[in-house]
C-alpha cells in the first residue's frame, strides 16, 4: 500500500540509531490507518420526519424531548354492564261469589311487589332503554269462560320518554310491551315496583266465581340494551384492544442525502 510506505518512511526518518550503541538485526512494523471516507452534519430534525419534528419540545433546563399525542380507543360501557333477562310469576286472587250484571269496569284485587332486576355489582338509578321488551301471559284458574277480566300493569319507575308518564297498560291476553320508549328512574337502585290490578270487566249477564280462583301472570323481559346508565358501576375491568403509537423517528432520513 503506497500510503503505508510513505508514512513508514516518515516514521523511520524521525528516528535515529547510533550504530556504535545499537545493532539492529530485525524491524517489524504493523501500522493501522483511519482514513475518513465521508463527512457531514446530523441534527435531530434530520433524524425525524417532517411531521414528527412538530413534536419537539424543550424543558426550561434545555433538555430536548419528544411529545406524541394520539387518541386511543375506549371500550363501550355496554360491554361491561349486563342487564340480565328477568322472569316473574305473580298470582292475583279473584274473589269467589256471584257477580251480577254491571255496566262498568270494576277494580278488584291489587298486588304490589318490589322487583330486583338482578344487576350486579352495579347499583343503577337510571337506565335509558334502547331496546328490549316485557312479555306477559295470563290465565284464570280454574277456567271460567263466563268471567270477563283484565289486568292493569303499572310500573312507576318506568317513565315514558314521549309523555313523561309512568308505564301503565291494561291487558287481557298475552302480549309484549316495548321498552325503547322508557327510562328507568329510581331512588332504590336496581329495583322497581310492579303494581298489578285485577279489573272485572263490564258484563251483561251474572256469573259465579269459584272460591280459590286466581289469575296467574307470567312476566319477563329480555333483549335489554340501553343508551346510557347512571349509578354506581362497581369495580370493573376494561380490556380495550392493544394499540400502537405511530412515531416516525428515523423514518427514511438516510434517503434524504443529509449525510454525504
Amino acid at each position: 500500500m503506497r500510503i503505508a510506505s510513505i508514512l513508514l518512511l516518515f516514521s523511520l526518518a524521525s528516528c535515529s540509531f547510533n550504530s556504535a550503541e545499537y545493532e539492529v538485526k530485525k524491524l517489524e512494523v504493523d501500522p493501522e490507518f483511519a482514513i475518513p471516507l465521508a463527512y457531514g452534519k446530523l441534527t435531530i430534525q434530520d433524524i425525524l420526519n417532517q411531521t414528527d419534528s412538530s413534536y419537539i419540545h424543550q424543558y426550561p433546563d434545555g433538555l430536548i424531548y419528544l411529545s406524541y399525542q394520539q387518541e386511543l380507543a375506549s371500550q363501550d360501557i355496554r360491554e361491561l354492564v349486563d342487564i340480565p333477562n328477568l322472569s316473574l310469576q305473580r298470582t292475583l286472587t279473584v274473589p269467589g261469589g256471584n257477580y251480577p250484571p254491571n255496566a262498568n269496569d270494576v277494580n278488584s284485587t291489587t298486588s304490589i311487589t318490589t322487583i330486583d332486576m338482578g344487576i350486579s355489582p352495579e347499583k343503577l338509578t337510571e337506565i335509558s332503554f334502547k331496546s328490549g321488551q316485557f312479555n306477559y301471559t295470563l290465565n284464570l284458574n280454574p277456567v271460567n269462560s263466563n268471567v270477563s277480566f283484565a289486568i292493569k300493569i303499572r310500573i312507576l319507575e318506568y317513565v315514558s320518554k314521549s309523555t313523561g308518564q309512568a308505564l301503565q297498560q291494561i291487558v287481557t291476553t298475552g302480549g309484549a310491551i316495548s321498552l325503547s320508549d322508557y327510562t328507568f328512574i329510581s331512588n332504590n337502585p336496581n329495583k322497581f315496583t310492579l303494581e298489578l290490578t285485577l279489573i272485572i270487566k263490564a258484563h251483561n249477564n251474572a256469573f259465579n266465581v269459584a272460591s280459590g280462583s286466581a289469575i296467574n301472570l307470567n312476566f319477563n323481559y329480555s333483549g335489554v340494551d340501553f343508551n346510557y346508565i347512571k349509578g354506581f358501576l362497581g369495580d370493573q375491568i376494561a380490556n380495550p384492544p392493544s394499540q400502537s403509537l405511530d412515531i416516525g423517528t428515523f423514518g427514511g432520513f438516510l434517503e434524504d442525502n443529509h449525510v454525504i
